[in-house]
């Protein structure tokens, strides 16, 4: 680091001790960075919780036909991988803007790089969002109006970084990233709400649409399969009956299963409910970064990670049955 960044940076840590900020530090940069790597992280387990469920169903189908070889049973999910992909990009996107932005304050960083990179995730989102507008598993995670806002909206931010970047390119990274996240913050709001809308259209407890909705009804399915398979087994008729021992197990193997299937639907459920509501602290922390207001930033951060500590790092992992 040569004298005149390394003098900046200083008088930047100084300033935000003294509690009057004046640009965006590159450790801000860098916590915006985690943050929204970290809900892209969670976002991706979810996929695959989905998609694990939609493999049990599979299963499930297959164990209630008449089929006696494998051949021929088909045990993909329902989310095909290249869909989850799709989904994983649209936060990829952002994951990719926040990466400019932390490349912003970083002396030595090429700019044209950071740009060309964002551009280039920009490019892929109307392909794939268009993939999302088909129907998956009887319900779509985006709708047509979504899809083409979206893809609007990925347009915008990546135009609005690129002007902003352009006018500032004398400038030190970290008063750089400040214009940046100045002039991109109303796209950043409009792409976060996007993001909010593909995994659940509101943050009801049970979410009809969205991934949240998809993974909802993945659950029901298991569950249903479960209330009708304990009517088919007889109880038993007290201890001299000789099936009592294999009927009792069977009902209470069931009734086990029954129960965890449960709980996992709601933790299911709760994780991209509280995903949802992450994205949201995400895009008020960049309202803030915009505003350069630190302890509003501050806290808007520190809200997302305990969400996604509470829903994702806390709770128990789903069950056997809807794993990979």
């Amino acid at each position: 680091m040569n004298s005149l960044p390394a003098f900046l940076f200083t008088a930047g840590i100084m300033v935000l001790t003294s509690g009057c900020e004046t640009y965006v530090t590159s450790s801000k940069a860098a916590a915006f960075n985690q943050s929204v790597t970290q809900a892209a992280a969670a976002l991706q387990a979810s996929l695959d919780e989905v998609q694990a469920v939609e493999v049990g169903n599979s299963v499930d189908s297959f164990a209630a036909g008449e089929r006696r070889t494998f051949e021929g049973m088909d045990l993909s999910p329902k989310l095909s991988d290249g869909e989850s992909r799709a989904i994983a990009d649209q936060f990829g996107f952002l994951v990719s803007y926040s990466q400019a932005l932390k490349d912003a304050t970083t002396p030595g960083t090429s700019w044209s790089s950071c740009s060309s990179t964002l551009n280039s995730a920009a490019s892929k989102i109307p392909t794939d969002a268009s993939a999302l507008a088909t129907t998956v598993s009887g319900s779509s995670p985006m709708s047509p109006t979504t899809t083409s806002r979206l893809s609007a909206d990925a347009g915008n931010l990546a135009k609005a970084v690129a002007t902003a970047g352009q006018g500032v390119l004398t400038l030190y990274g970290e008063e750089k990233a400040y214009t940046i996240a100045r002039g991109a913050d109303l796209a950043v709001q409009r792409y976060c709400s996007d993001l909010e809308e593909l995994l659940a259209g509101d943050d009801a407890p049970a979410p009809s649409s969205g991934l949240a909705g998809i993974l909802r009804a993945d659950y029901e399915k298991r569950i249903t399969v479960l209330r009708n398979l304990v009517t088919t087994v007889p109880p038993p008729h007290g201890y001299d009956d000789p099936g009592y021992v294999q009927a009792y197990l069977w009902r209470s193997q069931l009734a086990q299963q029954y129960s965890q299937e449960t709980k996992d639907a709601q933790a299911g459920v709760a994780k991209m409910l509280a995903l949802r509501k992450a994205i949201a602290k995400i895009a008020s922390a960049h309202a803030a970064l915009a505003q350069r207001n630190d302890e509003a930033f501050q806290q808007r951060l520190s809200d997302e990670a305990d969400l996604l500590e509470t829903a994702f790092k806390s709770a128990p992992a789903p069950s056997s049955g809807a794993q990979k």
